[in-house]
């Protein structure tokens, strides 16, 4: 039944784009991050939908700056129809009312994503993940036969001796902090919550503070690790696929307690919404969202991809079934609650 629903669903994309071709030409204006990101996702989403609507695209690019969107809409002139966000640009714009409300009914649903990536101004197109990884060519003499294989790995210095490359964030630091000491994926932001649940996290980081090699860029921490400066880094899933695809590294990604997030295609308010959706109705489909993967591993959001996605990108994809076994969900929502609280005690521990 779902996969008539998706066949359905794109027959009507498809009407939908025809008749958008019959009414003559229009502009949609698509915004991203720019950089090689942002040309992946033209070459295999933007453009060919533009081509089939018969529309003309024009894209910008822009660093989140969501003053700029909100100047748009308050001045009535938007130049800008969809923007590619991230879930806090998503809250944000909806408590403050400047971007529009997007009916994911219209786009297959809520059960036609990954739990915790919909939001009511926002929807997913593509996941990214922060992991562990390690270097096969450059195993310390220390560890004998053994790998690491899962989060709690990486605070067992007895076991796997060697500095750490860790994010000077608490963000996404707390979470696998909390993972590696017992606490269930899914209890993750309750537990950090709940009286004493940052001491906690802070408490588990403590066991390898002196191990710590802090980084702020996500270029760091491979670099870092093919230096043979630290012997795990925490890091972006994609820079390491990068590294493997780009400078030949021999990079092991662990995703065992793996936080992922998504980043959210956003509307303004007096942007284009009709034109809008027929873009997002057109990227959601799993037979067109997958071809980005050949390009990067960003991670699909969206169900029923996996049978499109080359074998070959599996292993390095946040979003493969056997990378989600045990991956914590990026709560948004509680770090737009709690963010200023749990990185003053976080950089009060830091100074400790």
């Amino acid at each position: 039944m779902r996969r008539n629903i998706s066949r359905l669903a794109g027959v009507a994309v498809l009407a939908t784009l025809a008749a958008a071709t019959a009414h003559g030409e229009e502009t949609l204006t698509v915004v991203g991050w720019g950089g090689k990101s942002q040309q992946a996702m033209s070459e295999t989403w933007m453009q060919p939908w533009a081509q089939k609507a018969g529309v003309k695209l024009v894209e910008d690019s822009w660093n989140g700056e969501l003053g700029k969107i909100r100047s748009m809409v308050d001045t009535g002139d938007v130049t800008w129809d969809v923007i590619n966000g991230d879930i806090e640009h998503a809250i944000a714009g909806c408590d403050e009312g400047f971007l529009e409300f997007i009916d994911v009914e219209k786009l297959g649903g809520e059960d036609h994503f990954l739990p915790g990536t919909v939001y009511e101004c926002g929807i997913p197109t593509h996941i990214f993940a922060v992991i562990f990884g390690y270097d096969a060519d450059s195993i310390p003499a220390s560890w004998g036969s053994n790998r690491p294989s899962v989060v709690a790995d990486l605070f067992d210095l007895a076991k796997f001796p060697g500095r750490r490359a860790i994010r000077k964030n608490p963000k996404w630091v707390l979470e696998p902090a909390m993972v590696a000491d017992g606490v269930p994926v899914d209890k993750v932001y309750e537990a950090l919550g709940s009286p004493g649940g940052i001491d906690r996290a802070l408490a588990k980081l403590d066991t390898i503070k002196d191990e710590v090699v802090w980084w702020t860029s996500g270029a760091q921490p491979p670099q870092l690790l093919a230096d043979g400066e630290v012997a795990i880094a925490q890091m972006y899933s994609t820079r390491l696929y990068l590294a493997r695809q780009t400078e030949g590294k021999n990079f092991i990604p662990v995703w065992d307690g793996q936080t992922y997030a998504a980043n959210s295609w956003v509307i303004p308010k007096g942007a284009n919404k009709a034109l809008a959706m027929q873009f997002l109705e057109y990227i959601v489909q799993p037979e067109i969202v997958w071809k980005i993967t050949t390009r990067n591993n960003l991670g699909l959001p969206i169900k029923g991809t996996d049978q499109y996605v080359p074998e070959a990108v599996k292993p390095y994809l946040p979003t493969s079934p056997a990378n989600l076994t045990n991956a914590v969900v990026s709560g948004e929502a509680w770090w737009a609650d709690h963010f200023e609280d749990a990185n003053e005690r976080f950089q009060k521990w830091l100074a400790q």
